[in-house]
């Protein structure tokens, strides 16, 4: 499952330049931090469900901002957390051939 962007602070979505993919805790602290530094060109999604890998919903979110940066970001370090799981899963939907 996925939970796209809810703050109303963005910019239209063809002007956002990051997009960064998360799951769990992190999303707080990435919301609260962009709100407090007015980011208003960074959307921040939530993946809360891994498996099974909600691809058509991840491509969805990725279309809907067409010009931005997409980043995964997680509070555990790089050779743990979901980042292993979801690396080969994300780049099926962002390569494209």
């Amino acid at each position: 499952m996925i939970i796209p962007e809810v703050s109303q602070k963005l910019v239209a979505p063809e002007k956002v330049e990051k997009v960064i993919f998360c799951s769990g805790q992190v999303y707080y602290d990435l919301a609260k931090a962009r709100n407090d530094l007015n980011k208003t060109k960074i959307a921040v999604v939530r993946v809360e469900q891994l498996a099974p890998f909600p691809a058509k919903t991840f491509q969805e979110q990725c279309n809907k901002y067409p010009n931005a940066r997409v980043v995964w970001c997680q509070e555990e370090h790089f050779n743990m957390g979901a980042w292993s799981f979801v690396e080969s899963r994300a780049n099926r939907v962002l390569i494209k051939d």
